[in-house]
């Protein structure tokens, strides 16, 4: 079997990567091909008649192009991972978000079905006339699993795109008096660009393909700061979520949709609802080093569990 992928990233991109490419070789082994190139700057339709299915990942086309598309594809599949539709913390203006809809909807129509990773973007693919079917997030549990010599200090960490920088902002106090009133504790943070953040001690890691789970699996305890009554980030299934889960971290996170949907009552996380409440959960758990290292078992057993690739 022959499958096309109209991706909505390179193979860096971690959507790209989690949603498909980390499946290439899984499927060759069940004798399926997996070939793919960024949905964009796709012009050549005729190749797709070549393939038994063609995978559509996250991205809007336009209604001619989505048609041109469902023209030479044999079976066509639409796959989201969050609300693309949305644009996080501000709405589209009303001309741009009746185009998307309208785009959407078109999508819906031509694809026989539409993969999506949780049931917030199932809600929102019926609403455009859309089949949804649920597929989690997933990582490969031999790829990510946990540390196996415990750290001097304890480590907080971070990692995420830039763009996310904004959400680990927010909770910039609480991390200097924690780390002050700790010296026990370092804070790592992981990104593609260095925030150069004031007046906080961090050792910045860079981010380089294939080689986030080694930095991920260094921590002790995983941060995950979100917005709250955020229509965007609320149907997302945070993907560092379920690494800090499959490094076996303790968690922080704020109480948000997307993360009570990704860790369900795990009590291996804890949830923060201000500055304040993330400087007494950060002070307390640094505190209890054995409670963090039973904390962290637990997030690998529920990774196992829940979202282990195979």
């Amino acid at each position: 079997m022959k499958v096309f992928a109209l991706t909505f990233g390179n193979e860096n991109c971690p959507s790209t990567n989690y949603r498909l490419i980390q499946y290439k070789e899984h499927l060759l082994n069940d004798g399926i091909e997996l070939d793919h190139e960024i949905a964009k700057t796709f012009l050549d339709f005729k190749k797709l008649a070549g393939y038994d299915l063609v995978i559509l990942q996250k991205t809007i086309l336009s209604a001619s192009k989505i048609r041109r598309i469902a023209k030479y594809a044999k079976r066509l599949i639409y796959d989201a991972d969050d609300r693309i539709w949305l644009r996080p913390s501000k709405k589209h203006n009303l001309f741009t978000q009746i185009r998307i809809n309208h785009r959407m909807r078109t999508i819906c129509r031509y694809a026989e079905t539409c993969m999506v990773a949780n049931e917030v973007i199932a809600k929102d693919i019926i609403s455009y006339g859309g089949k949804p079917s649920v597929v989690p997030m997933a990582l490969d549990g031999k790829i990510w699993f946990p540390k196996e010599k415990q750290n001097e200090k304890i480590v907080l960490g971070w990692t995420g795109a830039p763009a996310n920088l904004t959400f680990l902002e927010k909770i910039l106090n609480p991390l200097r008096n924690a780390l002050n009133n700790n010296p026990n504790t370092r804070l790592v943070i992981h990104c593609g660009q260095d925030p150069c953040f004031q007046n906080l001690e961090y050792e910045y890691i860079p981010f380089i393909p294939g080689k986030e789970q080694d930095v991920v699996r260094s921590f002790d305890i995983g941060l995950l700061p979100l917005p709250s009554n955020d229509l965007f980030v609320d149907g997302k299934s945070p993907i560092k979520g379920i690494q800090y889960l499959a490094s076996g971290l303790a968690i922080i996170s704020a109480k948000t949709h997307s993360a009570k949907n990704i860790f369900k009552n795990l009590d291996s996380v804890e949830y923060a609802d201000d500055e304040q409440n993330w400087l007494e959960i950060i002070s307390s758990m640094v505190s209890k080093k054995e409670s963090i290292l039973k904390a962290g078992k637990k997030s690998r057993q529920f990774f196992e569990e829940n979202y282990e690739l195979f």
